[in-house]
């Protein structure tokens, strides 16, 4: 169970993928006719901080102690593994850079290749596998397993509406990311929100 000033009561729950939880939110929906707002998915991120030797584990942007006092932050790494005819092969070397992939292996076998990549959960668990469909015209096929948790250059990312912070809508990102993320959701936002008397 988790708490939020904006949102009020709610859960974090575990899918399996995005199918799974829209399936999961429609049944909801239909047989106990639940109103439901889905925020995005979260990964575990492993902290440590400057004063203390135990790692710290936090599940959402909330839980994100002050930068000031964390010496490191580290993220889950999985090991991708990827079966694709070969003539999708650079759209989804592409689309695996876009993720922050780290390249691994290429093995062709007759007609089919073989990837292996490095992926960040956080970037895998958005729209990996629906855009790795659409770049192979749904040819490709995805293994994944857990490989370790990696240092990341991660910042919290707090949207304010009129000047006060919801923090439903906070969420955790790689800096590079920082900035792009945080304008594509302020422009949907604006879109969303009925207009107001405030920018």
């Amino acid at each position: 169970p988790i708490s939020s000033a904006a949102l009020g009561n709610g859960f974090h729950c575990g899918f399996l993928g995005l199918l799974h939880a829209e399936i999961v939110q429609e049944r909801l929906s239909r047989e106990f006719d639940l109103n439901m707002i889905a925020t995005a998915p979260s990964v575990e991120y492993e902290i440590r901080r400057k004063t203390q030797d135990v790692s710290l584990k936090i599940q959402s942007a909330s839980e994100f102690p002050d930068p000031s006092v964390i010496e490191e932050v580290k993220e889950p790494i999985m090991q991708v593994k990827i079966f694709t005819p070969k003539r999708y092969v650079g759209p989804i070397m592409q689309l695996a850079q876009e993720k922050r992939g780290e390249y691994v292996d290429l093995k062709y076998l007759a007609e089919q290749a073989e990837f292996t990549y490095l992926i960040p959960l956080a970037d895998m668990i958005i729209d990996f596998f629906d855009r790795l469909k659409s770049v192979s015209e749904g040819y490709a096929s995805l293994d994944y397993e857990f490989f370790e948790f990696q240092h990341v250059d991660v910042v919290k990312i707090d949207i304010l509406v009129n000047h006060e912070k919801v923090d439903a809508l906070s969420f955790l990102v790689g800096s590079e990311q920082a900035q792009r993320r945080g304008r594509e959701i302020v422009e949907r936002l604006a879109e969303v929100i009925p207009r107001q008397q405030f920018t």
